[in-house]
């Protein structure tokens, strides 16, 4: 049983590391996607 134990117990830390790297890149990509639409306003507005 230990060893069934300190397999799902490897498989549950893994699982959750890729999650968080994976919530961490989604919110930088998104807040990168906001950072250049921002940009892109801001350029469209000083053109006028």
């Amino acid at each position: 049983m230990q060893f069934v134990k300190t397999g799902l117990e490897s498989v549950g830390r893994t699982t959750l590391t890729c999650y968080l790297i994976q919530s961490i890149l989604s919110t930088f990509v998104f807040s990168t996607d906001l950072a250049w639409a921002y940009m892109d306003t801001l350029t469209s507005l000083s053109r006028y």
